[in-house]
C-alpha cells in the first residue's frame, strides 16, 4: 500500500543546476530552496472535499530543496508503531514501522510555466520506484507550499490526489 503511496506522493524535492536547465525563472524557483516542515498530508477528492490520509490526523515529515538541484523527503505516519523490544522487533512490529514511514531523495526540475516540481528519485525506502519521475504541481507562498500529485485511484474505487502542506522552517 505505501509503495503506491510513495508513487502517488513521491514527496518534494530541490532547486538550482537543474532548474537552471529547465529553463525556468530562477527566481521563482529559488523560492523553493530551503527546508519545509510537513503541515499535513489530505486525500484530496474530486468534488473539492478533503479525508485524512493514512499517514493520520497528525504526521510529521522534511522536505528539503538545495541550490546543488537535490532534495530529499521523509514522513512518518501518525501514530508511529512502537516496538515491544527496541533491541529485537517482531517480524510484525518492523513491518508496521516500514509501513508508516515514507523517505527518499534525488534531484529534483522546476517549470514555472506549469508550476510543477519533478523529483527525480535516487532513493527511496520503496526500491521499486528508485529511477521515477514524480510531477508535483506547486502553489508557493511566502512561508508555505502545497504539493499536490497526481490522481491515483484508490481501492475504494475514488480517483484522489495528495494533497501536502509544508510550511518554512528554513531558507532564503
Amino acid at each position: 500500500m505505501k509503495v503506491a503511496i510513495a508513487a502517488s506522493l513521491g514527496i518534494l524535492a530541490l532547486a538550482c543546476a537543474h532548474t537552471a536547465s529547465s529553463g525556468g525563472d530562477s527566481s521563482e524557483a529559488d523560492r523553493l530552496i530551503g527546508t519545509w516542515g510537513l503541515v499535513e498530508v489530505v486525500h484530496l477528492r474530486p468534488d473539492g472535499g478533503t479525508t485524512t490520509s493514512e499517514f493520520g490526523t497528525s504526521p510529521r515529515g522534511t522536505i528539503v530543496y538545495d541550490r546543488s538541484g537535490h532534495m530529499a523527503a521523509q514522513i512518518s505516519s501518525d501514530p508511529r508503531p512502537t516496538f515491544h523490544d527496541p533491541n529485537g522487533p517482531t517480524p510484525e512490529e518492523g513491518f508496521a514501522a516500514f509501513d508508516s514511514y515514507l523517505a527518499y531523495a534525488g534531484t529534483y526540475t522546476y517549470d514555472p510555466t506549469r508550476q510543477v516540481v519533478t523529483h527525480h528519485v535516487e532513493i527511496l525506502l520503496y526500491p521499486s520506484l528508485v529511477g521515477q519521475n514524480l510531477p508535483r504541481e506547486v502553489q508557493m507562498s511566502r512561508d508555505r507550499i502545497v504539493l499536490l500529485t497526481p490522481p491515483r485511484q484508490e481501492k475504494k474505487g475514488e480517483l484522489v490526489r495528495y494533497r501536502l502542506t509544508w510550511s518554512r522552517l528554513s531558507g532564503p
